[in-house]
């Protein structure tokens, strides 16, 4: 388990300066999750750009390696602690100790999808299922479709809301997302 904030995360990620350099290692790195028909079919489902969902992954989840960051399906994030783990296993046993400890705000997995506001309201009954990749990229996808329709289509408020209600906050948030995802695109970055 590796603490989710510290030197080797994108938690610093802004997007003024620094944020070309921090991006030359992400448009380096390989994803772990790769295969571009994963993506293709969440964007596609919920009538989205693949770009946008990558880049929400990287910032929600963007675990640092030897060869630049990359979404990190086995992420946590709760109040007053984040990790990232090794394995799906490791993530779903610590998840079920939090839920167990009486957490319930706990963004879980590669798009940090939030338990306790989404998993019962998507059938999610299981931690390992919503660490299941490609069930958390869906969820998110529908979240994020479903925060574009209330926005009218405007695709940064969208992303804003996807990450929090603090409008300040959520600006920020959409920068960084949004020019992450130009760069990705421009660049052929994306899977």
């Amino acid at each position: 388990m590796k603490n989710a904030c510290g030197t080797g995360s994108l938690c610093w990620l802004q997007a003024s300066t620094g944020l070309v350099g921090v991006l030359v290692g992400l448009l380096a790195s390989a994803s772990a999750l790769s295969d571009g028909s994963v993506w293709d079919e969440a964007a596609a489902s919920a009538g989205l750009q693949k770009p946008v969902l990558y880049a929400i992954a990287i910032c929600e989840s963007g675990h640092a390696g030897q060869q630049g960051a990359t979404p990190w399906p086995w992420t946590l994030r709760w109040a007053g602690g984040s990790a990232y783990f090794e394995s799906s296993e490791d993530a779903a046993a610590a998840l079920e100790s939090l839920l167990a400890a009486g957490f319930r705000n706990i963004d879980v997995g590669l798009m940090q999808v939030n338990w306790g506001y989404h998993a019962e309201r998507f059938g999610v009954d299981t931690p390992a299922r919503l660490l299941d990749p490609q069930v958390n990229l869906r969820i998110a996808a529908t979240i994020l479709r479903e925060a574009m329709d209330a926005a009218g289509g405007d695709r940064a408020v969208a992303v804003a809301r996807y990450h929090t209600a603090e409008p300040a906050r959520g600006a920020r948030y959409a920068a960084r997302v949004l020019a992450l995802a130009s760069l990705l695109e421009r660049d052929g970055r994306v899977p």
